[in-house]
């Protein structure tokens, strides 16, 4: 069982940074773009690339996690990019997004209630409505 101290304890802005150093540095085939000017983060397939924020907090290190469950998770199906999204979104859209979550969840050092509700609030902006 969880203590409510366990619950309570939050990782460092500078734990979260090594880890997304480390995380980088283990595989070396993908690299990031930190910019306070990214409104949107995103991974892009071709370049191997993500876009995201600077890490300041829980949100934009889960944020940045997630876009790399895009490029590292082997369950994320290959999709051409959508210029126009179609709603609902396409199952294999979705799949995607579910993945790179669970892939976030996996990979954070620690899974905290901001986390959680940063994927809540993303998993219900794309329409999908069984977020357990």
């Amino acid at each position: 069982m969880i203590s409510i101290l366990e619950l309570m304890r939050r990782p460092s802005v500078e734990d979260m940074q090594a880890h997304v150093d480390a995380l980088l540095k283990a595989n070396p085939e993908v690299s990031a773009y930190f910019k306070s000017s990214v409104e949107v983060a995103h991974a892009r397939r071709s370049s191997r690339r993500v876009h995201c924020a600077p890490i300041t907090d829980e949100v934009s290190y889960v944020v940045f996690l997630h876009e790399m469950g895009h490029l590292l998770s082997p369950n994320q199906h290959d999709l051409n990019c959508f210029v126009n999204i179609e709603w609902p979104l396409p199952d294999k859209m979705v799949e995607n997004e579910l993945d790179a979550w669970r892939w976030a969840k996996e990979k954070a050092i620690q899974w905290t209630v901001s986390m959680e509700a940063r994927r809540f609030i993303s998993l219900f902006s794309y329409g999908y409505r069984e977020v357990a």
